[in-house]
């Protein structure tokens, strides 16, 4: 069954096709704070993103007329939760061990973190692939963690955006995601990645922490984070396509 890569991606960002199109006349001033720049700076860029791909469709086409073609397999879906885990390792690992002094103390407990889950699922897929060696990220995945955590050091605000854009993306598109690769290749099994606790609940608390993280900086240092969407975007997008290989790394 193929699918078109775009619109897992599409999926993936969270935000459909409708919303993309009045989000540039979306304002940040309906009392839902720094949060709501940054969906709506999301929105921007996915929009960009999309009409860029309709500009180029015709010199990607292939021969049966369908572009991008996305067929998942199992070992590249391993290969994406083992990339996904180092992101959120890392995410987790600099908000944990935060000192009390730090704003990203207010992420701390969010119930949105990912990698207990993320161990869990690839245990079972480690053992389901009949795998002898262990799970590593050398791709996409442990170059954003690299990158997370310089940013942790270096610069705050753009440390958020991607924990932003990173659990807020996978709450919604991501778990669609889930969905139509478990049909496809694990009859509908539910891998512990997209279930939580309590999300909706957890979701509140966390945009509740982001605005208050938000509200004590420069203009300067949100612009920084809003700066950092495209970075995450395109980091994002180079883990998503993991799910397509199919090398046994």
């Amino acid at each position: 069954m193929k699918t078109s890569y775009h619109s897992i991606l599409r999926r993936h960002v969270g935000y459909s096709a409708d919303l993309s199109t009045v989000a540039v006349k979306a304002t940040a001033d309906d009392g839902k704070g720094f949060v709501e720049e940054l969906r709506i700076e999301s929105l921007r860029l996915h929009t960009n993103h999309k009409r860029g791909n309709q500009r180029t469709s015709k010199s990607r086409q292939h021969g049966d007329g369908r572009v991008n073609d996305w067929e998942p397999t199992l070992h590249g879906y391993f290969q994406f939760l083992v990339e996904s885990r180092a992101v959120y390792a890392s995410i987790e690992t600099v908000v944990g061990t935060c000192e009390g002094y730090s704003p990203l103390a207010e992420l701390k407990s969010s119930g949105l973190e990912r990698t207990p889950a993320l161990d869990n699922d690839i245990a079972w897929l480690s053992v389901r692939l009949a795998r002898d060696n262990p799970a590593e990220a050398v791709g996409p995945g442990a170059e954003y963690a690299r990158h997370l955590m310089r940013l942790s050091k270096e610069d705050i605000p753009a440390f958020v955006c991607h924990f932003y854009n990173t659990y807020f993306a996978h709450s919604a598109g991501g778990r669609e995601i889930g969905k139509k690769v478990s049909a496809l290749l694990l009859n509908n099994y539910e891998l512990k990645f997209y279930k939580w606790a309590n999300l909706q609940g957890s979701m509140i608390h966390t945009k509740d922490a982001l605005n208050r993280i938000a509200d004590k900086w420069s203009k300067d240092e949100k612009a920084s984070c809003l700066n950092e969407t495209a970075q995450a975007f395109e980091y994002s997008t180079k883990i998503l396509r993991e799910i397509t290989e199919t090398k046994n790394t």
